[in-house]
């Protein structure tokens, strides 16, 4: 799946460059949080199941993410296509004088969608944009337990999938000189979200204590610097 997301974005690329006025290419590192809501209480319910007083000691933090966007821009408003990648997790851990016991969720998503930004306020250097993006989200969590009692160790993991829709408005200043963009961009993705499964086995969910089956949700705040390059400009 990560070699179709990323083969679809490359392909893209000349679609964009053979039509338009101003074609733009914006590689933007951020910086993401989101709430994981069903996720964090499959944690809960595994620290509450371990029998001994352990700790969350992480919780599907903040994190830093990579976005990149090709664009075309018209006068008033900009198309593109936009991807990005993030990564996040949580540990419920404890130890004592006898070994180790963490129990590990690692969620990473590949976003690729189509985006629209529209012109808000255009200054001579200065544009303030607002935008919408609309992405499939591909999404991989990883579950790792191990458990490392008087010097012996054991290790278990299992991986689990989802497909997932969202759509994420923002609002974006940049400002620029010759052919070098720089700005900032704040939005917020709503995600449908989605059950997991196992890779080979599709009948087979990820459950928590209840036995209801867990979603993955990447709804949350997102924060791009942007770094953007005009490539060609047409009279």
């Amino acid at each position: 799946m990560k070699k179709i997301t990323f083969l679809t974005f490359i392909l893209m690329l000349p679609s964009l460059y053979l039509i338009g006025q101003n074609f733009e290419f914006y590689i933007c590192p951020g910086i993401c949080h989101s709430n994981m809501t069903e996720l964090k209480g499959f944690q809960s319910d595994r620290l509450r199941a371990m029998g001994v007083p352990g700790e969350i000691t992480d919780n599907f933090p903040a994190t830093l993410c990579f976005t990149g966007e090709p664009r075309l821009k018209f006068n008033k408003f900009s198309v593109g296509i936009q991807y990005s990648y993030a990564s996040t997790g949580s540990r419920v851990s404890y130890s004592d004088y006898s070994g180790v016991l963490n129990l590990d969720l690692i969620s990473s998503s590949h976003k690729i969608g189509p985006s629209l930004a529209f012109s808000a306020y255009n200054f001579p250097h200065m544009n303030i944009n607002l935008d919408i993006n609309t992405p499939l989200i591909f999404t991989k969590v990883t579950k790792k337990d191990y458990k490392e009692i008087n010097g012996e160790s054991t290790s278990i993991k299992s991986d689990y999938y989802s497909r997932s829709i969202g759509i994420q408005p923002a609002a974006e200043i940049t400002y620029s000189l010759s052919f070098i963009i720089i700005g900032l961009r704040a939005g917020y993705l709503l995600d449908t979200g989605a059950a997991l499964y196992e890779k080979h086995n599709r009948g087979v969910y990820l459950r928590n204590m209840t036995s209801s089956i867990v979603h993955s949700n990447w709804t949350g705040y997102k924060i791009d610097f942007i770094l953007g390059f005009l490539l060609s400009k047409y009279k």
